[in-house]
């Protein structure tokens, strides 16, 4: 099974204002933290990379929304 995979641009490339990467946050153990251009959206804990991934998914569904 692959990983999943980050929100596609317009043009169906990977939209890289998007990024998932492990951050300290304050937490006893590093979090998944996803970010869109450079602004938190949110965390979800050491093993749960896809739970970040979907935040991400989230973010892109609300900010279009309000197109």
């Amino acid at each position: 099974m692959s990983a999943p995979r980050l929100p596609l641009d317009c043009l169906g490339a990977k939209d890289r204002r998007y990024a998932v990467r492990l951050e300290y946050t304050g937490k006893a153990e590093q979090q998944w933290v996803a970010r869109f251009c450079d602004e938190w959206i949110g965390s979800a804990p050491y093993g749960q990379y896809s739970e970040a991934v979907a935040l991400c998914h989230t973010h892109q569904q609300e900010r279009l929304a309000r197109l």
